[in-house]
């Protein structure tokens, strides 16, 4: 997105948090995240993360359920090209996923 001044805009601090989960999570695991560490990646004090969750639990269920949504797109979208391909067998389906 670009803003009226012909510069990036950033995400929102909300969505910048849970990116820095999903990303923290991806390369480090989950014992690796904490509101602090959250708070540092996405450019906000600690009090900003608590604007935004409740608790680290709630950060790590939306996280969660932005990465759901994300593979289910994904899962979508693939069974609809199976659908148009005509793909009705499992190698058809291994195949699209290799």
């Amino acid at each position: 997105m670009v803003s009226r001044k012909g510069r990036r805009a950033r995400p929102n601090t909300r969505e910048r948090i849970l990116q820095a989960a999903i990303e923290l999570i991806s390369r480090e695991g989950l014992e690796a995240v904490s509101t602090t560490r959250l708070a540092q990646a996405a450019g906000v004090v600690q009090s900003g993360f608590y604007a935004h969750f409740t608790s680290l639990e709630e950060c790590l269920v939306s996280a969660a359920e932005v990465v759901g949504g994300c593979i289910r797109a994904l899962l979508g979208r693939s069974l609809g090209e199976l659908r148009q391909a005509g793909a009705a067998d499992f190698e058809g389906i291994v195949r699209l996923y290799q």
